[in-house]
């Protein structure tokens, strides 16, 4: 591989590491350990963190390589992540462009405008990319701090999601800081809800049962604690109360509020006034009308 092939290549696992989010992660790890990639053994994939690393390692394993991205194609597939399958066509086709070899691909048959050659002294690091446009706004949107951090059990991932879109309606968009989507492949999952926390005026504990189990729900909710954060408990899923864990030790969160503190989202009976309950108190916090 030649020096500018380096560079396209590893501009083209910057972007994918921007594109995909880190339950997408999870997906490619997961089948990395099916028959197809199964050149990963479990330890290995326990020692990889980031997005990158995975695909180096199976770089390395030659699940795939330079100028034919065939494999990962189909394996993003596997996971639905069809926004990444596009970006490895960008690359595939500027590739082509830049005169390399890259096999398998055809040309379209209609005429494809060639990008401008870029300056001398220009890096070809956005190759991948046309001037990068999307990762600036990214990056805008990552100096936005969301005013509400949502600390839950990924269990319960499609309710929260729903009641985050929900509350957002009543709030306002993207007010709402979650993992599922405040996080993309290559970034510190620590230091990521480390900062949400941070960032945020109001901490909302998902309560189910999955919750009192998880050490990093636990983790999420001392660091609230002891940052002084507002933290509104809301139940989306009935539980034992004190709070427990499965096996019927009590919860190291110690969750001791009064109940009336409580938002109970699981009863569908009282679902509307503990809505409106909850939309109040996070308004109250944030002090708007």
């Amino acid at each position: 591989m030649n020096k500018g092939q380096s560079k396209i290549h590893i501009s083209l696992l910057q972007d994918l590491a921007n594109d995909l989010t880190s339950e997408t992660f999870l997906k490619l790890k997961e089948r990395c350990k099916a028959e197809t990639y199964g050149r990963l053994g479990a330890g290995q994939l326990e020692r990889i963190q980031t997005l990158t690393q995975l695909f180096e390692k199976l770089q390395q394993k030659k699940v795939f390589y330079q100028g034919n991205y065939a494999n990962l194609k189909s394996l993003l597939r596997e996971c639905e992540a069809e926004d990444a399958v596009d970006t490895v066509k960008i690359a595939e086709k500027e590739l082509f462009e830049a005169g390399y070899s890259v096999e398998g691909y055809q040309q379209p048959d209609h005429a494809v405008p060639i990008p401008t050659p870029a300056p001398p002294g220009k890096s070809p690091a956005g190759l991948c990319k046309a001037d990068n446009h999307f990762s600036r706004l990214r990056q805008r949107k990552d100096e936005k701090a969301e005013k509400i951090f949502i600390s839950f059990s990924f269990t319960m991932k499609d309710r929260v999601t729903e009641l985050k879109d929900v509350i957002e309606e009543y709030i306002g968009k993207d007010t709402c800081w979650i993992c599922t989507t405040g996080v993309r492949g290559g970034d510190n999952l620590d230091e990521k809800i480390s900062q949400a926390i941070n960032n945020a005026e109001v901490v909302l504990c998902m309560i189910s049962k999955a919750y009192a189990d998880s050490a990093d729900c636990e983790k999420e909710f001392l660091l609230s604690r002891n940052l002084g954060k507002h933290i509104i408990p809301v139940l989306i899923e009935q539980v034992r109360w004190p709070l427990v864990t499965s096996d019927g030790q009590a919860s190291s969160m110690q969750l001791g509020w009064a109940r009336d503190l409580y938002v109970n989202m699981y009863d569908e009976n009282k679902m509307e006034e503990e809505f409106s309950k909850l939309i109040e108190q996070i308004k109250r916090q944030l002090q708007m009308k």
